[in-house]
């Protein structure tokens, strides 16, 4: 792959997210994302199954470096958010319910293609079609890329504390 191929997948991927957001965009980013995380909290607290399903998953490898577990959680916690949201979500303009459901439902099934068990990623599918619609209802609520990937940044993060 040439550097200029290279150049232009980037600039494409991360043009989104070449202006400061608002206020109201952080704003509405960090309330969609603790809404998602409450919610997902009650789904795990309702659904013993999903729980389970996830018990013994490893989100980043076990290793004693300090500095590869947080570059690892930078990745995972930041980069990877504003790669989805760039992909996922950034073309939808004026969404209507159905756009959200089937752009949700496609977030959901991408997240069931992780490796695991069936049990393990029909339990992705279900979180991941429920923070889509969350991501999605961002979105619509800000006019701006930034929304849902704030509110996926701070999902990840979450997911992550226990490795700190």
């Amino acid at each position: 792959m040439s550097t200029e191929v290279k150049d232009n997948f980037l600039q494409a991927t991360f043009r989104p997210y070449f202006h400061v957001p608002t206020v109201r965009t952080v704003a509405v980013g960090l309330g969609v994302g603790a809404g998602a995380l409450v919610t997902t909290y009650f789904c795990f607290e309702s659904c013993p199954w999903l729980g389970k399903a996830f018990e013994g998953v490893e989100l980043l490898p076990k290793t004693e470096s300090k500095a590869i577990l947080y570059g690892l959680a930078l990745v995972v916690g930041v980069v990877t958010p504003l790669f989805e949201e760039s992909q996922h979500r950034a073309k939808l303009e004026n969404p209507s319910g159905l756009d959200i459901g089937i752009n949700s439902l496609f977030y959901g099934l991408v997240s069931g293609l992780l490796p695991g068990s069936v049990e393990l990623r029909v339990a992705r599918v279900c979180l991941g079609t429920l923070t889509g619609l969350f991501f999605c209802v961002a979105k619509a609520a800000a006019d701006d890329v930034w929304a849902p990937a704030i509110a996926h940044t701070l999902c990840n993060l979450a997911a992550l504390k226990s490795y700190f």
